[in-house]
This record gives structure tokens, C-alpha cells and sequence, in this order.
């Protein structure tokens, strides 16, 4: 009995420091994506020329993906069982890593605004001054009908909802 013990304590330990290296924090985890990757040309792809990219990090967030998938559930009762438009839209702002660990929260004010495209949000991403890194997300943003779930100009998408949105990719430029 004493060595099942010893062996399930290695284990568990083995399994605590995989997941340190990993990047797993309660949760959460945050993979730098290759550049030669199929996800980097995706996000390149999305950011076409706004800004060159540094690097793209993959968001996984179980506590925040959970949150979505109820809030994109209820929008689908919501439309009669119908298919939920999905957009993959941009927000850039300096506490994006914050916002890829904790999700996005009611205190961003009378809604979320994210942009179609990168550019259109890119003067809100600095920390520092000219020259430091600059910070976008890509979002998947349950959108549902518009004037009942979201307001959408054609180029900006407002959500009232924290959990309507999951950023998806944390972008370094």
C-alpha cells in the first residue's frame, strides 16, 4: 500500500510539473503558435496587412470556453434552433493577456466593441510608449441577431454580453 501511495504521489507530481511546462495554470494555457504553423497563416491571414506579426499564442480556457458555449447555447434557443452566426472579430487593447487568463468582464463598460479588422482597434493596444509591443486578440463572438444579441455597424460588432465572446488568439505585434 505504502508503494501505490509513493507511485500515485510521483505521478501526481510528474503530472503538476508537465503541466507547468506546458503553460496549464487553473485552467488555463497559453501555446506559442509556429510560424510555420497552419494557425500562424490563419491568424496572418485574418491580420492581412494591418501590422506585422511577432508572435500568435493559442488561448485555451476552460472556465471562459465553458462560459461561451452556455451563453452561444442559450442565443440558439434564443433563435428558434437556429444556426448561430459566429464571427472571428478583433479587439486590441493592452490588457489582452489579461483578458486571454480571466475573460472579458462587465467593468469594459456599455458593451465589448471588437473590429472586423485589426487596424480599426490598433491604436488601443500599446502599453508603453512608441516602439513597445502591442496586444490584439481574435475572438470567436456568438453574434445571434442583430439589435437583440449585437449591434453591428459593418465594421464593428458591439456584444452586451462578457461571456458572448472567447478570445481565441493572443497576437504580439
Amino acid at each position: 500500500m505504502a508503494s501505490s501511495l509513493a507511485s500515485s504521489s510521483a505521478s501526481t507530481a510528474g503530472a503538476a510539473a508537465d503541466n507547468q511546462k506546458y503553460g496549464w495554470y487553473d485552467g488555463f494555457r497559453l501555446t506559442e503558435v509556429p510560424q510555420n504553423g497552419a494557425r500562424f497563416a490563419y491568424v496572418k491571414c485574418k491580420v492581412a496587412d494591418s501590422f506585422h506579426i511577432k508572435k500568435v499564442f493559442k488561448i485555451d480556457n476552460n472556465k471562459t470556453w465553458a462560459g461561451y458555449k452556455q451563453v452561444r447555447e442559450r442565443i440558439f434557443r434564443e433563435c428558434g434552433k437556429q444556426w448561430v452566426c459566429e464571427k472571428r472579430l478583433f479587439l486590441c487593447t493592452p490588457d489582452a493577456k489579461t483578458v486571454a487568463e480571466t475573460g472579458f468582464t462587465a467593468a469594459m463598460g456599455s458593451g465589448i466593441v471588437f473590429s472586423v479588422l485589426p487596424n480599426q482597434c490598433a491604436g488601443f493596444s500599446r502599453q508603453g510608449g512608441a516602439g513597445s509591443d502591442a496586444y490584439a486578440l481574435l475572438c470567436r463572438v456568438a453574434v445571434g441577431h442583430q439589435g437583440r444579441h449585437s449591434q453591428d455597424s459593418g465594421t464593428q460588432v458591439r456584444v452586451m454580453n462578457d461571456q458572448q465572446a472567447y478570445p481565441r488568439y493572443l497576437i504580439i505585434y
